[in-house]
């Protein structure tokens, strides 16, 4: 007997079979969210190598095409030219690394257990200035609600101390014992920077073969434009936070503030986070050079308040400009979201991350658009056509 299928009530079934497939993957999902993200945090740690040379490759690349195009262009052999060109590059990176390791890390430690071990001395210096305070008082005695109010904030800031210095110290050793996962990740970076062209064509190459030819142009053109913008990014903040790190050194070396080397590793790593960066570095800063001389601490806050304009205002803007084309909006959904989920890591590459996504799917709409028909200028969907709608 020869069955007659109706194509209308087939694709009819087809569909609600995907959506009950659908359904029952998000539900087992839900269900199961503490599996599935233990195992997503074994497949992260395993992919953890990868993940840091495909970051240092987007930054060491355009050094090696400078060295390659501009001091190495006498050389005809292309692999050769290659080679020289990644051996270079690394060899000075690495060495100035590990010139800036070997004269920060002894310093950083050192003022670590300095604020450490006068902690103590602080809080009590901290009571005798309570006990003056409390002199002006009738009788010598401060109101409960005050009293009460003093001695918490002491307490606060006396446990946050204690708690926020071994912290410092375990990040230390995680990052200390995360040596292999970096050495692994420089070598595959090497593979990952003599090979590039090979990989950008083999992905160009799976794009013409599973879409449509203007979908694939698309999806192409929105890759290269994302990883021009996130390289710029990535590469621009960390030359951003170098510099501002620098000027804060020699800045607090010149008004003689303590912990000069320590507060500005702190400054120049957290200036990296973008809008948030400069508040969670200044704070602990402030608090560490409080524990030495509080009024050197007022002039530190006040320095780098001038820092973080100069920087946001004027060296930011000239460095980076508009690289990642997002709105402020996207930038700090970007930065809470990841931050969240992947702590300061999320927080620093949320947000280029992020701008990868949200080109790929500006592109996707943008294919979706084009095929209905549809304009392609988001001003053509607001009724007035706001000028500030880009």
């Amino acid at each position: 007997m020869k069955v007659e299928w109706n194509r209308k009530y087939t694709t009819i079934a087809i569909y609600a079979l995907i959506v009950i497939v659908a359904s029952l993957l998000i539900a087992a999902l839900i269900f199961n969210f503490p599996k599935v993200a233990a195992k997503v945090d074994e497949i992260t740690a395993v992919l953890l190598p990868f993940t840091i040379a495909i970051l240092v490759a987007v930054l060491i690349n355009p050094l090696v095409s400078i060295v390659e195009k501009k001091l190495l262009n006498g050389i005809k052999k292309r692999s050769a030219k290659r080679k020289l060109a990644i051996l270079i590059t690394y060899v000075v990176v690495l060495a100035l690394l590990a010139a800036g390791v070997w004269y920060v890390i002894p310093h950083v430690l050192e003022s670590i257990t300095v604020i450490y071990n006068t902690i103590p001395t602080y809080m009590d210096e901290i009571g005798g200035l309570v006990d003056i305070v409390v002199g002006y008082f009738p009788g010598g005695v401060l109101p409960t609600e005050l009293a009460d109010m003093l001695e918490e904030g002491a307490q606060t800031i006396y446990h946050w101390l204690r708690g926020i210095l071994p912290s410092v110290m375990t990040a230390i050793t995680r990052i200390t014992s995360g040596l292999l996962n970096f050495l692994v990740g420089i070598i595959v970076s090497v593979y990952l920077l003599y090979e590039k062209e090979l990989f950008f064509a083999q992905g160009k190459k799976i794009l013409y073969a599973f879409l449509p030819e203007h979908a694939a142009e698309v999806a192409v053109s929105t890759c290269r434009d994302g990883s021009d913008k996130i390289g710029g990014f990535i590469s621009g903040k960390v030359l951003d936070s170098l510099i501002i790190g620098v000027m804060c050194f020699f800045g607090m070396l010149i008004m003689d503030i303590p912990y000069a080397v320590l507060v500005s590793v702190v400054v120049g790593i957290t200036n990296i986070i973008p809008y948030f960066g400069p508040f969670i570095g200044a704070i602990p800063s402030i608090l560490f050079i409080l524990t030495a001389d509080p009024i050197k601490a007022i002039w530190f806050a006040i320095f780098i308040l001038a820092l973080q304009q100069f920087d946001g205002n004027i060296l930011g803007p000239y460095i980076l400009g508009e690289t990642t084309g997002l709105s402020s909006v996207w930038v700090i959904f970007a930065i809470l979201f990841f931050g969240k989920h992947l702590g300061l890591v999320g927080m620093v590459f949320g947000v280029p991350l992020f701008a990868i996504i949200y080109a790929l799917l500006k592109g996707l709409v943008q294919y979706c658009l084009w095929k209905k028909g549809k304009p392609l200028d988001t001003r053509e969907y607001s009724s007035d056509r706001h000028p500030l709608i880009k």
